[in-house]
């Protein structure tokens, strides 16, 4: 028996019209060398993280998952993150880590934000451009929908990213109310952590500020402008 998700019919899958299992899905997806990983995080007490890559050929290519199930981002980190990039296939290689911007809001208790914990753990981190749902979707359908060289412009890594792949094949869906009207918003479900991951990072990467991001992590140190001073001066 080999059984895959089918097409909603219904309509109110989130990818329905642009996600094809068959066009954006392939097995053992290496990261290119030299090129920084850009890693979209959903933060509450199921922060998902899905492990992307901007490629040479304008592609965005989606790794890995790290799936979070009711733990808090610290235990996210220590326990998945960390481990799966200390890995040796990614171990050496730069991250930016993007997220939800408001996780800029101050924890209560500690007065610490979740980007502040990210960089205590010694990754950079960055709010996404937007945290608009619509800009979101609609920045993970341009990828979707792009091609390169006549191939996908996103292209998944179905072994590594198998929830990811159930939650675009009509996992991720649209809420309905009473009289059975769609939601605006999609629903929360199993799937719409990782889907909101994948959502930053894809934000992030069609508006070019990941680009950005990674020519600041590419460029040589800036040498310090300041004069030498004479040691006769301290006297």
């Amino acid at each position: 028996m080999h059984a895959e998700f089918g097409d909603d019919p219904s309509g109110s899958a989130v990818f329905r019209t642009s996600f094809k299992r068959s066009f954006h899905v392939v097995d053992n997806l290496e990261p290119i060398s030299s090129y920084p990983l850009l890693m979209g995080l959903d933060f509450g007490r199921d922060p998902c993280a899905v492990i992307c890559q901007p490629d040479h050929k304008g592609r965005l290519l989606v790794l890995e998952e790290i799936i979070a199930e009711d733990m808090g981002l610290e235990t996210q980190l220590q326990q998945g993150i960390k481990p799966v990039l200390m890995s040796e296939r990614y171990l050496g290689r730069s991250v930016i880590v993007v997220g939800d911007p408001a996780g800029r809001q101050r924890s209560t208790l500690y007065e610490e934000t979740s980007f502040d914990l990210i960089k205590r753990y010694g990754l950079m981190a960055y709010p996404a451009p937007t945290n608009d749902v619509d800009k979101r979707l609609g920045a993970v359908e341009a990828w979707l929908l792009g091609q390169r060289d006549g191939g996908p412009a996103m292209v998944i890594d179905g072994s590594r990213c198998p929830t990811l792949v159930r939650a675009l094949d009509g996992g991720y869906r649209y809420g309905k109310t009473r009289n059975g009207m769609r939601k605006p918003s999609p629903e929360k479900n199993e799937y719409s952590h990782i889907a909101d991951a994948l959502q930053y990072a894809a934000v992030t990467a069609h508006g070019g500020m990941g680009e950005m991001i990674a020519n600041r992590l590419m460029a040589p140190p800036k040498r310090s402008t300041r004069q030498r001073m004479n040691a006769s001066a301290w006297t």
